[in-house]
């Protein structure tokens, strides 16, 4: 075992996995996060009704909403991360039209922090405390306690 009780060299019940699946972790500016996002992937009849109230909501060409479907797909959206895209678009925009990257870009995250990361924050107030273990595909991170 690790000499340092707050590092566990091993996956236990104290260090919960945060998806049972392989979880995709990703890079952003921010560092590491991974999508809150855990349903199932959006079927391509949850891609077209997303489109149709999308084009009633906005003046959308054929041409734009066919590679929106593409990229939503290739992106993987679950349907709850879709409708909650088109939801916050239909709320929230006001321009005239949006970018296929507006709806891409929209995600539910939780950061990740490694061990050297949270040893960095210490000077600015924090303490291990703030923090707890999360394992992702067999690698251990830390997330802080209040997000989720």
């Amino acid at each position: 075992m690790s000499s340092d009780p707050s590092l566990p060299e091993t996956r236990d019940d104290r260090c919960p996995d945060i998806r049972k699946d392989d979880a995709s972790i990703k890079k952003d500016e921010g560092g590491k996060y991974v999508s809150l996002y855990k349903d199932e992937i959006a079927t391509v009849d949850d891609v077209k009704v997303a489109l149709a109230k999308l084009a009633s909501a906005f003046k959308l060409e054929k041409p734009f909403l066919s590679m929106l479907a593409e990229a939503l797909i290739r992106n993987s959206f679950t349907r709850k991360r879709l409708s909650d895209a088109v939801n916050s678009l239909i709320d929230t925009y006001t321009y005239p039209s949006f970018t296929i990257a507006d709806v891409i870009r929209f995600d539910k995250k939780m950061k990740l922090y490694s061990h050297a990361d949270v040893c960095n924050l210490i000077p600015s107030g924090y303490t291990f405390e703030d923090f707890e273990h999360v394992w992702i595909n067999g690698k251990l991170y830390w997330k802080k306690k209040n997000e989720e």
